[in-house]
């Protein structure tokens, strides 16, 4: 095989490797993309959840004597935020 021809073969499998490098580079862009929105909707779920544990918190605070036994009106909500 001839420099030149050697030189034409390593020039094809560089391009086959560079156009395989922009499409990985495509996926994890997209794929990273995904993930930003997931982080955000976990974050947006955690925020939720605290808020909700504080709202049963001061409702129980507030309404104790409703709690206090087996068969309550909020034993549901004192279960919730034992468990």
């Amino acid at each position: 095989m001839s420099e030149y021809e050697l030189g034409n073969r390593l020039t094809k499998q560089i391009s086959k490797l560079q156009t395989e490098i922009d499409g990985n580079r495509l996926v994890i862009g997209v794929l990273e993309k995904e993930c930003e929105g997931r982080d955000a909707k976990i974050a947006q779920l955690q925020s939720e959840n605290e808020r909700m544990r504080a709202a049963i918190k001061e409702t129980l605070e507030e309404n104790g004597h409703l709690a206090d036994g087996d068969v309550c009106t909020l034993l549901k909500l004192k279960q919730a935020l034992e468990g």
